[in-house]
């Protein structure tokens, strides 16, 4: 009996080691790795960032200000990338500037600020992710440098260059009914963002082929009525979201 307890309390203390073994392994793996994402970090003024391929990628801004100029160079490299989420919630800032050096905005990259209310793009963004501008609710317009070969406004709305791809549709814009370009294929998901304050009507005719893989918008809103064509995949898929519509 003796030589059995003494056998299991043996077995017992040994696991009890791996374990604690294991959990000292695995704590000072996320240790190394923290510390190795705190060192790739770099802050200059009002910019946190990291360095890839000796340019620029701006994960957050830390200022406050109501305009905001961010700089083409950061530690003498160029400014290439604003990072995911990196303006979250800067509810403060009006006014944006991006350098020409900007090639890519990647998602929800100026989420929630609800102040901003104009965009300038320059020609050399080449990417833009998915929501950059969500619930960004007093923006009215958004601008496309003319040389730009990825992107073009039409009337402050955000389209492919070639008009067959809508991004983005101004949450602050002020308009009471909109009609989708008769070259629009596709309609990104949430290119309506959060829910657009001024819309009344919105027309999609039958050139748009593919509608967002969930909701045009986060916050569908009683006011807005769909004006589409029967048979359509405008009219789909207002069905099948509960959309109230129209047929045209």
């Amino acid at each position: 009996m003796n030589n059995k307890y003494t056998f299991c309390l043996l077995a017992f203390c040994l696991m009890c080691v791996c374990c604690s073994c294991t959990k000292i392994d695995y704590d000072k793996q996320n240790l190394i790795q923290n510390s190795l994402a705190i060192e790739n970090q770099i802050t200059e003024g009002d910019y946190c960032y990291q360095v890839q391929n000796d340019t620029v990628k701006i994960i957050r801004f830390l200022g406050d200000e109501e305009e905001v100029i961010i700089p083409g160079t950061l530690n003498n490299m160029q400014v290439k990338v604003i990072g995911e989420n990196a303006f979250y919630q800067r509810k403060e800032m009006k006014k944006l500037v991006l350098p020409e050096s900007i090639t890519a905005i990647e998602d929800n990259a100026f989420y929630r600020c609800s102040s901003l209310e104009n965009v300038f793009l320059p020609k050399n963004i080449q990417k833009i992710g998915e929501n950059p501008f969500f619930r960004c609710s007093a923006l009215e317009h958004i601008s496309v440098d003319s040389e730009s070969r990825d992107f073009k406004d039409i009337d402050g709305v955000l389209f492919s260059a070639d008009q067959t791809v809508l991004l983005v549709y101004p949450e602050g814009m002020r308009n009471d009914n909109y009609t989708i370009p008769d070259t629009v294929k596709i309609i990104m998901n949430s290119a309506f963002g959060y829910f657009p304050s001024y819309l009344q009507s919105l027309v999609i005719r039958g050139n748009v082929e593919k509608m967002p893989d969930g909701d045009l918008f986060a916050y569908p809103n009683d006011r807005l009525t769909l004006l589409v064509e029967s048979d359509s995949e405008a009219k789909r898929f207002a069905e099948k979201h509960g959309i109230m519509f129209k047929e045209i």
